[in-house]
């Protein structure tokens, strides 16, 4: 549902642009375009109403919307389809990706699908926000001088990392900073910020950000406040450490979150929302009251979600932060019988409320022929209890990442409905047909606009499409993205409604969505007729782009 004061804002601006009358053209019939978007359907990231219309774009700009007479250098058929601003991913993860491949890094040169973010481009996905989850690159130049040089497909933005900033400064097992520690990461802070980051991300369930107090992250918030930023949260107590008193946890997470909003003076965005099955309250919208009580007091408070049942994390989440590194387990700990059987007793207390049985493994490197299988069935089929397994799993290199069926599904379907949360993947650049992930990577936006918009109407599909376009890209100040007007930078997605497919599934998550005729960035066709170009025109966006 559009919200008032974006109805009248959008209706202002509409009118003064001319585009209450779709027919305006802004160039004369003599005029050439280099491309021309014919006869589509427009969404554009408005308030106003779908319209039929054409599209002009001359270099990197929308110059004008309406049944346009000039010609164009490439002609684009929409008839029978939607014409609409490019897809805003606001919590993606290649940065980690690329991160991750170390001294490989030049490799993913190699990689068509690495290189044109080909899960999300054909989703219809032109801008993504990383650095999520406390986690990435903590010199923001330093990557954005890898993906300019690929170049990489989507627009790329930035959030400083705090977990990793932290940990770069002080190591993985420091707990309450100094005085002078703390002076000496909001200058490091700060230094990011003045690179371009839109903000700071948070990884409160992992290692190290489990141990920053909310003191801390209030006066690193406060850094962030001078430079417009935002305050970007994998919240306190996700994953919970009781899955009876979950939602009671993530609560406590949530509430947190919107005090440091509220006493820093910072926006906040609270990263993949949800609730847990079997933990009241979830159904009954307690995190939509608690959301809308803090947007009603003026902190403006808005949330990301991708429209699965079942999140993924790294299986070493589950053992107690203590032996934890922020991928894995500790390798001091890895042959220790005391500390194997402290994480075998804490995990054996969690399985309790998590049953093995919701946990799927989905790639266990030593033993490759359990891909896809419930923790349940593995310790089942070696004759060990789950709890042994475990350790066995994570007490080594590379542990594998789980994906846990907890998520409460009438929460997710009023949490969608709201109009502050946006889409997210939390995924990153990924094969098609790789054997592992999740397929929130490939299908996301897809999913959320062909079952939850067009089938179900959870929400109406111009809701859906303004969750992923004009009002993220408002929130983390994105400049001149997110809607079809004129002077706006041409990041469009043209898709056929008909024909949107999300075929992946937990067993084959890497199969890519189908139905997105075209996607431009900055004037760059990199989807022609459903297919992958091989033209990539993003670019590394900076907080004064």
């Amino acid at each position: 549902m559009l919200t008032r004061r974006e109805f009248l804002k959008d209706a202002a601006f509409c009118g003064a642009a001319g585009l209450a009358f779709p027919h305006l053209s802004c160039r004369s019939s003599e005029e050439i375009y280099d491309i021309v978007i014919r006869n589509g359907t427009v969404y554009n990231g408005t308030a106003a109403a779908p319209f039929v219309a054409d599209v002009g774009i001359v270099g990197d700009r929308i110059v004008a919307v309406g049944h346009l007479a000039a010609s164009g250098r490439a002609t684009i058929s929409a008839r029978n389809c939607i014409v609409a601003p490019g897809f805003i991913d606001v919590h993606e993860h290649s940065d980690y990706l690329f991160q991750s491949l170390g001294d490989d890094r030049e490799d993913a040169r190699g990689n068509r699908c690495w290189m044109s973010n080909e899960a999300g481009l054909l989703q219809g996905v032109t801008t993504v926000v990383s650095g999520n989850c406390g986690y990435g690159f903590t010199d923001m130049d330093e990557y954005y001088a890898f993906i300019d040089s690929l170049p990489f497909a989507p627009n790329t933005c930035y959030l400083t990392p705090h977990g990793y900033l932290r940990q770069e400064l002080f190591g993985i097992d420091t707990m309450d900073l100094t005085p002078d520690q703390l002076e000496r990461l909001k200058a490091k802070v700060a230094q990011e910020m003045e690179k371009g980051a839109l903000g700071m991300s948070t990884g409160l369930g992992y290692v190290p950000g489990v141990n920053a107090s909310k003191e801390e992250l209030i006066a690193l918030s406060r850094v962030i406040k001078k430079y417009n930023g935002i305050y970007v949260s994998h919240i306190r107590n996700e994953p919970p450490s009781d899955y009876t008193n979950a939602n009671v946890q993530i609560m406590a997470g949530i509430l947190e979150a919107i005090d440091i909003g509220r006493q820093a003076g910072v926006p906040v965005q609270i990263s993949h929302i949800k609730a847990y099955i079997g933990g009241a309250p979830a159904g009954d919208d307690a995190i939509g009251r608690a959301i809308g009580d803090a947007r009603a007091e003026g902190i403006d408070v808005t949330a990301d979600q991708y429209p699965f049942t079942a999140s993924s994390m790294n299986l070493s989440v589950l053992a107690p932060p203590a032996f934890r590194t922020a991928t894995g387990i500790k390798p001091q700990y890895w042959n220790d019988p005391e500390a194997r059987q402290a994480i075998r007793d804490a995990v054996a207390e969690t399985f309790l409320t998590l049953t093995t049985d919701k946990i799927l493994i989905t790639l266990w490197t030593g033993k490759r022929d359990y891909a896809y299988t419930s923790l349940q069935e593995i310790a089942a089929e070696e004759g060990k209890d789950a709890a042994e397994i475990y350790v066995e799993m994570v007490c080594g290199e590379n542990p594998p990442a789980g994906i846990f069926f907890v998520i409460d599904e009438g929460a997710l379907r009023q949490l969608m409905a709201k109009e502050y949360v946006f889409t997210g993947s939390d995924g990153c650049a990924v094969p098609e047909q790789a054997s592992y992930g999740h397929p929130r990577t490939t299908s996301s936006f897809v999913k959320k606009l062909k079952v939850f918009a067009l089938e179900e109407g959870v929400l109406s599909l111009q809701s859906a499409l303004l969750s992923m376009t004009s009002r993220p890209a408002e929130k983390f100040g994105i400049r001149q993205r997110g809607k079809i007007l004129p002077e706006y930078y041409a990041d469009v997605c043209v898709f056929d409604p008909a024909a949107l497919e999300a075929p992946a599934t937990y067993l084959e998550p890497s199969v890519y969505s189908k139905g997105v005729r075209y996607v431009i960035v900055n004037g760059v066709i990199e989807v022609a007729n459903g297919s992958v170009t091989g033209l990539r025109g993003g670019r590394a966006l900076r907080r004064s782009t």
